[in-house]
């Protein structure tokens, strides 16, 4: 499990105002961990025993914004950490229905507004899930929730067809 230690974990009125233009409500950027070291939005990537703070720059150097050109990636995984889902509702007993999301603020959202029965698991990029376990969703009914890309980028759209082929098995 990976520590960041000894930072404050508050985030920032400028971050909270930034997540709340995506649809995402206070109760789930609290109940995720959501917090700001400086400019940076840290967000937690919890699935059972594994944890990494992805990072996001916010707002983004705006020079480099006004070229329309980015000065580094968007978000950023720990090194050395493997890629694992984001359980924001984690599966239960119950066998209900669940849904994975590709996007750290778009499964936010979805958790903020989907019905409690949901399982909702985040993914980091539509390949987010290669290293997971899947069996957990067996016998489950699983809505995968790709980018917009995903009608555009072959990449994206491959991505989910293997997602579900996986899940089928």
């Amino acid at each position: 499990m990976t520590e960041i230690a000894d930072r404050p974990r508050v985030l920032s009125g400028i971050h909270r105002d930034y997540l709340r233009a995506f649809a995402i409500t206070d109760e789930v950027i609290s109940a995720a961990g959501v917090w700001s070291d400086g400019d940076i939005i840290m967000f937690p990537y919890r699935d059972g025993d594994l944890l990494v703070h992805q990072r996001r720059r916010w707002p983004e150097d705006e020079e480099t914004a006004a070229l329309g050109k980015k000065s580094q990636a968007k978000y950023l995984w720990e090194k050395g950490v493997p890629l694992h889902f984001n359980a924001l509702r984690p599966v239960t007993g119950d066998g209900g229905p669940v849904l994975i999301c590709e996007g750290t603020k778009q499964a936010l959202c979805v958790t903020s507004w989907a019905l409690p029965q949901y399982a909702i698991y985040g993914m980091a990029g539509c390949d987010g899930w290669v290293s997971a376990s899947l069996s957990r969703f067996k016998g489950r009914r699983v809505i995968i929730l790709l980018d917009a890309d995903a009608g555009s980028n072959h990449e994206v759209y491959t991505a989910g067809e293997k997602l579900a082929a996986k899940l089928k098995c």
